[in-house]
C-alpha cells in the first residue's frame, strides 16, 4: 500500500489518512491485507488502528467455491537471488524489532537507501529473473491445493490460465474484481495525482 513503510509509529500524513480511510471502509466490508515488498514492516499496530486483517504470504481461501492462493507474489521470484537474501534478511522478526527501535529519521533514511539500492539492481538485472519462476508458482499450487494464484509484486498485469497478476500503484490503481459466477475483470484506473 505505501512505497515504503518505517514503521507503525510514522507520523506523515499519508499514513493517518490511509489508516483513517481504511477504517472507514472496514465498518461496510472486512478488509484484508497481505504486506508487500515496501510495507512488510506493517505491524499490528497499524492493522488495529485501520480495521484490517492481515494474512499470511501466500493464504489460501475458498472464493465462491473455488481454491484460490492469494500472495503478495516475490517469494515465487526465486531466481533473483539477491532480492530473496534481502527479503529473508528483512521480513526476520528480530531484523524488525531492532529497525523499530531506532529513531524514524533513521529509518527513513535507511528507507530511502534501500529504495536507491533495490532500483539500481532492478536497472541492472533482467526482467526474467525479476519474474516469478513457474516451477516455484506450480510447488506453491500443488502444496496448497489450489485451482488459481492471485498475485502481484511483478508489475506485468496479465489473466493466465490459473494466474492472475496485479498491476502495480505507482501510476494508476490496479483491481481485481472476481464476481461469483467466476467471471474474472482486471482493471485499470488512472487516478490523478493528488488521490492516494
Amino acid at each position: 500500500m505505501f512505497e515504503v513503510w518505517v514503521g507503525d509509529d510514522d507520523t506523515r500524513p499519508l499514513a493517518s489518512q490511509v489508516k483513517n480511510a481504511l477504517l472507514e471502509l472496514s465498518k461496510k466490508v472486512p478488509i484484508y491485507m497481505i504486506t508487500g515488498n515496501r510495507d512488510f514492516a506493517l505491524g499490528e499496530r497499524f492493522a488495529h488502528e485501520a480495521g484490517v486483517k492481515t494474512l499470511d504470504d501466500p493464504t489460501a481461501i475458498d472464493l465462491y467455491g473455488k481454491k484460490v492462493l492469494l500472495s503478495h507474489g516475490d517469494i515465487f521470484c526465486i531466481d533473483d537471488v539477491s532480492y530473496q537474501n534481502f527479503r529473508k534478511k528483512v521480513r526476520n522478526p528480530t531484523f524488525l524489532r531492532n529497525m523499530a527501535r531506532l529513531p524514524l529519521w533513521v529509518r527513513r533514511g535507511l528507507a530511502r537507501y534501500a529504495r536507491y539500492k533495490s532500483k539500481r539492481h532492478t536497472g541492472r538485472t533482467e526482467l526474467s529473473i525479476q519474474d516469478v519462476n513457474q516451477q516455484e508458482v506450480e510447488k506453491h499450487m500443488q502444496n496448497h491445493h489450489v485451482d488459481l494464484l492471485i498475485h502481484g509484486h511483478t508489475h506485468r498485469p496479465a489473466i493466465h490460465a490459473k494466474r492472475i497478476v496485479l498491476g502495480a500503484w505507482h501510476d494508476h490503481g490496479s483491481v481485481l474484481e472476481y464476481k461469483n459466477n467466476h467471471e474474472v475483470k482486471s482493471v485499470t484506473l488512472n487516478y490523478p495525482d493528488h488521490i492516494v
